[in-house]
């Protein structure tokens, strides 16, 4: 039996320690807005933290993705992944008979380079930028031009899609659940309990104790 902990079993979790129904479905419209809410911050406090917690950042493996381009020959500019946040490693030719690793550069970098001369060849510079005009798209440019096809490799940080009845699990596996459901407690208690002050203490601590140990067992995925 997965003890990975449901989008269903977090809307209860949630609701029974606000005092709420059981019962998701027999929620008023503000319970049940107040839970997305919930859900959404503590889903963003587990994934990202946030100032107030004290604890160094981390990467969380189950947030890094490999990923390849096909480079086409006359092609400079390559859509990333609808999910892409931030770059995680170097791009990289998967063929060892090619330049392994390409130099970092910025985007306005390229674009000089392009009007300065705009050659052709295997590439040795990339930048990523947002996609103009479009919202939360990123793109990658590359220099020189590539004049023959090739696959380049990439680590990226993701963004994890909003739980939902239609996408039930959190990412991480059920050893985090809890740390999760901690979260959600704590973000409950700043939105819905601001006047107790000892229960947000408490709910702050708590998901601060879990989520070291979901870090501590992440970092063994790293091998750290």
């Amino acid at each position: 039996m997965n003890l990975k902990i449901t989008f269903n079993e977090l809307q209860r979790e949630i609701g029974r320690h606000l005092g709420f129904n059981r019962v998701p479905s027999e929620w008023s419209a503000d319970e049940a807005f107040d839970v997305a809410d919930i859900i959404r911050r503590g889903e963003s406090a587990f994934y990202w933290g946030n100032g107030d917690l004290e604890i160094p950042s981390h990467k969380w493996s189950f947030l890094c993705a490999t990923e390849k381009v096909g480079l086409i020959a006359e092609t400079a500019n390559y859509d990333l992944p609808d999910d892409f946040i931030r770059l995680h490693s170097s791009f990289t030719f998967t063929s060892a008979e090619r330049m392994a690793l390409l130099a970092s550069a910025t985007e306005e970098s390229i674009r000089n380079k392009r009007a300065v001369e705009n050659l052709s060849g295997d590439p040795v510079y990339y930048a990523v930028r947002a996609k103009p005009q479009i919202e939360n798209r990123y793109e990658l440019l590359v220099y020189p031009t590539p004049d023959e096809a090739g696959v380049i490799e990439y680590t990226y940080e993701k963004s994890p899609m909003r739980l939902s009845e239609a996408n039930p699990h959190h990412l991480g596996n059920a050893a985090h659940s809890q740390t999760l459901l901690m979260s959600c407690i704590m973000q409950a208690d700043k939105s819905l309990n601001k006047e107790d002050v000892e229960a947000n203490a408490q709910s702050k601590a708590d998901f601060i104790e879990c989520l070291r140990a979901s870090i501590s067992i992440d970092q063994q995925v790293y091998g750290q």
